[in-house]
């Protein structure tokens, strides 16, 4: 019986509907940001002001009195550890870097308000290559801004390919 047939009978909700099983998405993650338990509910990073709610990290107004917990992306952003990084460089990058940075500034803040633990972490410029690198503190917005760069202006994106708690590596030339 093939998997997709048996995950299909476990479950009589919907055909095709995936059981969630406990350490099933994160079989093999090895991210020593993640927490290995649930934050506590109402905790309140003190470095960027996010709140747990509902178990998740959100930016929801903290309570009175909430105990107070390092987010993930704190944590990472204090020991300088991405999660992905993004290199862009070309020449349209030299001639439109304005617009391209402003691109990006601006859908890493949309991605941000509804991620709070997906942010833009820095950003290098190499003045000989003309290349810049921009560290993220997840997989989600490295992919999603490279991809967004790339639906706006075109150009090439490449990368290797991410294992369990690798950091993913993306290029974007034009």
């Amino acid at each position: 019986m093939s998997d997709h047939i048996l995950e299909r009978s476990l479950d009589s909700r919907s055909p095709g509907h995936r059981i969630r099983q406990a350490g099933m998405a994160q079989r093999g993650r090895l991210d020593p940001f993640v927490d290995k338990e649930k934050p506590r509910e109402h905790s309140l990073c003190p470095h960027c002001g996010a709140t747990v709610h509902q178990g998740r990290w959100s930016w929801h107004q903290a309570v009175e009195s909430a105990p107070e917990q390092i987010c993930p992306a704190c944590r990472r952003i204090a020991e300088r550890l991405p999660a992905g990084e993004l290199e862009l460089s070309g020449p349209f990058l030299q001639e439109h870097e304005e617009e391209v940075m402003h691109l990006l500034l601006h859908n890493e803040q949309r991605y941000r308000s509804e991620h709070p633990l997906e942010r833009m972490m820095w950003m290098e410029s190499n003045g000989l290559s003309g290349a810049t690198r921009i560290a993220f503190s997840g997989h989600h917005i490295t992919h999603g801004l490279a991809k967004r760069l790339q639906r706006a202006y075109g150009g090439r994106l490449s990368g290797d390919d991410v294992t369990p708690g690798s950091k993913l590596r993306l290029q974007w030339h034009r």
